[in-house]
């Protein structure tokens, strides 16, 4: 028979499946004496098995100056069922317990033998109160069975109790021994220390120094001192100061030599003396440890710099002052209109009290003048009004041009005036702006610049005290007229829900998002047609919108509070939907006289009999009574110039500079007037600016970059500045340098067929095409300017054109959701 044979023991494991009961018997016999074996095995090398595995346990007694306990300790493995088939790895574990278990009793042994040691030496125990009995009480009574572990924390922990309260009784003996034989000095810690004044140089001056010297005391030193006899102390601290002292100057005048060398190097340092710049270099050196901050010399050097600077400043200051005459008179930056004999008239009052319309009336009745508008819209409508008076008329903005010939009148944003051309008459809308940090410079110039005969302005109640301290301060006849609302305003009697809105109702919030989001649900849940309005819309859009709503085409409007300058729209009621507004930093509640403005403009006058004001809630309804109820707090001084192109050159004189960034920040802190109303205007947005078109343009004369600066750029929009920046300011040709200026900007104009559909499918979108028109916007205002470098104002005018009916079209449907924001698989909104 070929092959091996089959035994007893293969034909059990070919049949596996199906044991037959011999070979049940031999495994069942096959185990007993398997774990009889073992657990023999196991007794004589003295393991165990539990839960965790095999175990060792061991003990070891200690026996040291009558401190007695007895030291526990186990290690444990995990059981591998291979293990016991084989003895000699069984072996092989039980040396790894014992090497742990003598390990871990080891440590613990030499723990409890070092705090014995500790504890019962006669130089710790001499500074513990009650002696070797009080210390064996309170450290040494171990109990008389201990695990290794707690054995040796419970060692550790008592050592360095000993340990601290023997460093600290140290400590006060020695320090009580040195206030009594060396004053003067003091230990803290292991900080041996004592002051000094030291007079070091700077420069050619010396600078007092007051030091703080420390040597720091290691323990045997520490033992020294304290053993040391009295007439022997004293001179043993004096050697280690000298030596702490010695290091301590050798570093510190290592510093102030490269200190010296960097301060040599500011500019305007020549401004200060040699002991200006010590005196101010002093303080950040008083104190100095041993532990010297290389932050010390910063900050002094930086002191010093401000210091140069600073007296820089003041002798730019002297200088600007001598030119006063210059520029401190603010009435004298207009010749024209000072030489005129002019008029002042006021028409006050609240919103629909027809003061627009009686100082248009008075325009038209002179033989040329201006309207002078805050709002390009406004100024449309100065236009239409002045023709429908029969006085043909010119209209102008910064990026618009529609001139009559033959026209002696212009309607224009205030901006725009002209001083240089004298007229009959100017009408100056909204002149409670004159209290606005931002834009009311343009106000003041108006007033005090217009070259008309008579100045007719327009304005709420609140601006009749700054009305008549500028006729004071110009010594300027001022008649005003109080003017009353033509009809009633009342305040709704309760809340109104969304869902109840009439026709002619203007919803007013305060961001785009509200804007559109509640213009998409009322598209979606009502027949009614809505007109939009907000501050991103460009004017032609916005012009549209606005003929929408009065034309009866768009029954409800949703706007922003850009619609507070007097629009001359059919609103019956207006309804807040919040009145708080975020300011840029904050969410603050509407002022009273923004409540007045905006809800002034329910009932208009020929179109309702009276107007309602209305809210979405009780509290922002009980805000609004009591700010139509008031009576209005008068506006007050001071009122806003801005740099014009004098400032700029005599400013540049003064700092020997061409930069318009460092001329505006002088200007901003330098500036003063001969008139306390008068002060600086919020430049912030002309002097950031001002920093690229320096960078961009350094070939042109200062006051054409302030041109440039003054450019509409939004600055919170990415899209215009980078066009603004990094594109239309590369067109400007630099004389040196031939490459520049051939940039034709096509890129930007192609950008247009992206707004060739129907309508935006998203707000994104619907955004996009806003900046763009901005972006175009910002090219025509610098075309009307410099014609010869932007040359394509018809193409531009072309592009806006279809954008503008893009937007138009965008904002009559519901079509242009907000995108629904991302989420991650946890459903947590993605940034």
């Amino acid at each position: 028979m070929g092959g091996r044979s089959v035994t007893f023991r293969d034909h059990l494991s070919s049949n596996r499946k199906a044991p037959t009961p011999i070979a049940n018997l031999f495994q069942r016999l096959q185990s007993h004496f398997r774990a009889a074996r073992h657990k023999k095995l196991l007794t004589r090398l003295g393991l165990e098995t539990g839960d965790r595995g095999m175990l060792l346990r061991a003990e070891r007694r200690i026996e040291d100056r009558g401190v007695t306990t007895m030291l526990h300790a186990v290690a444990t493995a995990p059981q591998n069922p291979e293990t016991l088939l084989h003895p000699e790895l069984l072996t092989s574990y039980r040396d790894t317990l014992a090497a742990e278990t003598n390990s871990a009793l080891s440590e613990a042994e030499t723990a409890v033998k070092a705090l014995i040691d500790l504890a019962l030496d006669p130089a710790i125990v001499r500074w513990q109160s009650g002696g070797e009995s009080a210390m064996r009480e309170n450290h040494l009574k171990l109990p008389p069975s201990l695990e290794a572990p707690d054995a040796l924390a419970t060692a550790k922990h008592h050592y360095r109790k000993i340990q601290a309260a023997t460093q600290k009784k140290r400590a006060e003996f020695l320090d009580a021994r040195l206030k009594k034989l060396v004053p003067g000095t003091r230990l803290n810690g292991k900080e041996l220390s004592t002051r000094f004044m030291e007079k070091m140089p700077l420069l050619t001056s010396a600078i007092e120094i007051e030091l703080n010297v420390e040597a720091s005391l290691s323990e045997a030193q520490t033992t020294q001192l304290i053993d040391l006899p009295d007439d022997a102390l004293p001179k043993t601290v004096e050697n280690m100061m000298v030596k702490a002292r010695r290091s301590l100057v050798a570093k510190l005048s290592a510093q102030l030599k490269e200190l010296a060398g960097r301060i040599r190097t500011l500019p305007h340092i020549e401004l200060l003396t040699d002991d200006e710049i010590s005196a101010t270099v002093a303080p950040y050196y008083g104190g100095m440890s041993r532990d010297l901050k290389r932050r010390r010399a910063k900050s002094a050097f930086v002191a010093v710099e401000e210091s140069a600077r600073e007296a820089k400043y003041q002798g730019d200051v002297a200088r600007l002052n001598e030119k006063r005459d210059a520029y401190a008179d603010v009435a004298s930056y207009y010749p024209v209109a000072r030489g005129l004999k002019r008029k002042l008239v006021l028409y006050v009052g609240p919103t629909n009290s027809g003061k627009t319309w009686r100082a248009l009336n008075d325009l038209a009745a002179a033989s040329s003048g201006s309207y002078l508008a805050p709002l390009r819209l406004l100024a449309l409508e100065g236009q239409e009004e002045l023709e429908k008076r029969g006085r043909p008329t010119s209209f102008i903005t910064g990026e618009e041009r529609d001139l009559k010939p033959g026209s002696h009148f212009v309607s224009s944003t205030i901006e725009m005036l002209n001083v240089e051309q004298a007229v009959d008459a100017v009408v100056i809308d909204e002149v409670q702006l004159l209290a606005d940090e931002h834009r009311g410079w343009a106000w003041l110039a108006a007033l005090v610049g217009a070259p008309a005969s008579t100045v007719i302005m327009t304005g709420s109640p609140d601006c009749v005290d700054i009305v008549k301290d500028l006729a004071a301060y110009l010594g300027e006849e001022l008649t005003i007229h109080e003017l009353t609302r033509h009809n009633e305003l009342h305040v709704a009697p309760a809340p109104i829900r969304m869902r109840d809105i009439r026709p002619g109702t203007a919803i007013v919030c305060f961001s785009r998002r509200d804007v559109q989001r509640i213009k998409n649900t009322i598209l979606e849940n009502s027949e009614l047609k809505v007109a939009v309005v907000y501050g991103n819309l460009s004017p032609q859009v916005r012009r549209e919108e606005a003929r929408r709503f009065r034309s009866g085409e768009a029954q409800i409007l949703v706007a922003t509070d850009a619609i507070a300058m007097g629009l001359n729209l059919p609103i019956s009621e207006v309804l807040f939907y919040a009145t708080e507004k975020f300011n840029g930093e904050e969410v603050l509640p509407l002022s009273p006289s923004d409540i007045r403005q905006i809800g002034g403009r329910a009932g208009r006058y020929g179109f309702a009999q009276f107007g309602v004001v209305n809210a979405l809630d009780q509290k922002s309804l009980d805000r609004i009574r009591d700010a139509l109820e008031e009576t209005p707090t008068m506006l007050e001084r001071p009122y806003y110039v801005a740099p014009g192109h004098n400032h700029v050159r005599i400013i540049g004189e003064v700092l020997g500079t061409s930069s318009l960034e460092r001329i505006l920040t002088f200007f901003e802190r330098a500036i003063e007037f001969s008139d306390e109303r008068f002060a600086r205007s919020n430049i912030d947005a002309l002097s950031y600016l001002s920093t690229f078109v320096d960078e961009r343009l350094p070939f042109l004369d200062v006051t054409e970059r302030l041109t440039i600066a003054a450019t509409p750029v939004s600055i919170r929009s990415e899209t215009g500045l980078r066009w603004f920046i990094d594109r239309m300011l590369s067109c400007f040709p630099d004389p040196e340098d031939p490459d520049r200026g051939e940039d034709d900007l096509n890129d930007l104009f192609r950008v247009a067929s992206r707004f060739d559909h129907d309508a935006a499918r998203t707000q994104l979108e619907l955004r996009d095409a806003e900046d763009y028109l901005k972006t175009l916007t910002v090219y025509a205002w610098l075309a009307f300017r410099y014609p010869t470098v932007f040359t394509r104002i018809e193409e531009c005018e072309a592009r806006r054109e279809i954008v503008n009916g893009f937007v138009e079209r965008s904002l009559r449907t519901s079509s242009a959701k907000e995108k629904p924001p991302q989420r991650d698989r946890g459903g947590r909104r993605r940034r």
